[in-house]
């Protein structure tokens, strides 16, 4: 192992310093009995914090293979029912409410959702969230009403959203937040169980 921590060692160096270089990097390496190395080189940010093994990284779009992937090993394991309402795994998709314009006074109307959103809903995009550059509905409430944008890679942006805008047929995809919002409740669910 002492070798494969060296070598993985020199290759996370190499990446993150010299010239032509990426600020900072973390890698790990598995097999079936766990982690077989674990490192970190470089910085955060360019002439900030050093980069550590625990770094929150925003890969946005990236995660919807990986949600993806894990929703079906779940369903796979029969531990996760496609059509099952989302709350279950994520209390709080449950608590989200339907946005249907804003009033006279750029307040939002809000109501109670008239389904259950599940988690084919959010793998398939359907489940009527978005982002806030593609929807104005969304831009709106970032600018107007300071709801978090999802490129802040926050808690708060992603499962705190007060609102969702749900498409009256439940069937109309849009580019969303969907699997980001399932990847963060089969991780609370993990940790619960």
């Amino acid at each position: 192992m002492t070798n494969l921590k060296a070598s993985c060692d020199a290759i996370l160096s190499g990446v993150s310093g010299g010239e032509a270089r990426v600020p900072g990097v973390v890698a790990q390496v598995t097999d079936r009995n766990g982690t077989i190395y674990s490192g970190a080189s470089g910085e955060r940010r360019i002439g900030g914090d050093p980069m550590t093994e625990d770094t929150v990284f925003a890969i946005f779009s990236t995660t919807k293979a990986i949600a993806g992937t894990a929703a079906l090993q779940c369903v796979e394991d029969g531990l996760l029912d496609l059509d099952a309402p989302a709350k279950e795994y994520a209390p709080a998709i449950g608590k989200l409410q339907v946005i249907d314009g804003f009033d006279d006074a750029g307040a939002p109307i809000l109501r109670a959702p008239k389904t259950d959103i599940t988690t084919r809903q959010l793998l398939l995009h359907t489940a009527g969230f978005g982002y806030d550059f593609f929807n104005e509905t969304y831009k709106r409430m970032a600018e107007d009403h300071g709801q978090p944008s999802v490129v802040t890679a926050s808690h708060a942006g992603s499962i705190r959203r007060c609102c969702s805008i749900r498409v009256r047929n439940g069937s109309t995809a849009q580019i969303s937040t969907g699997l980001a919002k399932w990847s963060k409740a089969s991780a609370v669910s993990a940790w619960v169980k």
